[in-house]
């Protein structure tokens, strides 16, 4: 938990910092799109390894659970994804 929690707070940094640097290019008269780029770019490069990262903690926290205490995650994950489910076919109709 406290590794977790130190790394949410290093990646909440991170994006502060990302964001100010964003910010201050598009204050500029004439922001440069290049350097949006190259920053949009360094910052999506991070999601994979972020969401691997985040997919791992979860099943090593989830893997030590009991029986009930898995189908509490379970059930929460279910009603998430019916809910997903339901804004997918909003968003095509």
């Amino acid at each position: 938990r406290d590794r977790l929690e130190t790394e949410l707070i290093g990646m909440g940094n991170q994006r502060k910092v990302f964001f100010e640097k964003v910010k201050a290019e598009m204050d500029r008269e004439t922001p440069d799109l290049n350097v949006l780029s190259a920053l949009l770019k360094s910052h999506v490069d991070n999601f994979p390894i972020r969401a691997g990262m985040f997919i791992d903690d979860f099943m090593a926290f989830y893997n030590v659970l009991d029986e009930n205490q898995k189908a509490v995650i379970t059930t929460q994950l279910k009603k998430k994804f019916k809910k997903f489910e339901a804004f997918k076919a909003l968003m095509n109709s």
